[in-house]
């Protein structure tokens, strides 16, 4: 079996003015704090994702997510994050704080999300 190695990342960080300029995109309330909290926690999409709102502990900013081999860890949120989750679960007590047709349902909850 003949494998080549994988091409260099050449990606890079975007700069401080691309980020601010992403915060000050319109849209929906889910994808800013999606967002927020892979900037911010610095954790895979696929941790984000898997998470449930009751392993969230909004007092002390973490989230309890699985890792790879299953094992848990925790996202440290931060104030962007910590100010966007309140509006996108609530009233949700369990299941995906992600969860796409959640905030669809709800015209108001949309686009009401602190800047």
């Amino acid at each position: 079996m003949n494998c080549r190695p994988a091409p260099p990342d050449r990606t890079r960080a975007l700069a401080e003015g691309q980020t601010e300029a992403l915060w000050r995109l319109d849209v929906m309330l889910r994808e800013k704090a999606l967002r927020k909290m892979l900037y911010e926690s610095a954790a895979q999409v696929d941790e984000a994702l898997c998470l449930n709102v009751e392993d969230l502990y909004p007092q002390d900013k973490l989230g309890k997510v699985t890792a790879k081999g299953r094992a848990p860890e925790w996202i440290h949120r931060q104030a962007g994050t910590a100010q966007l989750l309140p509006c996108l679960i609530a009233g949700r007590k369990r299941g995906p704080p992600f969860l796409t047709g959640v905030a669809s349902r709800d015209p108001a909850a949309r686009r009401h999300a602190p800047r």
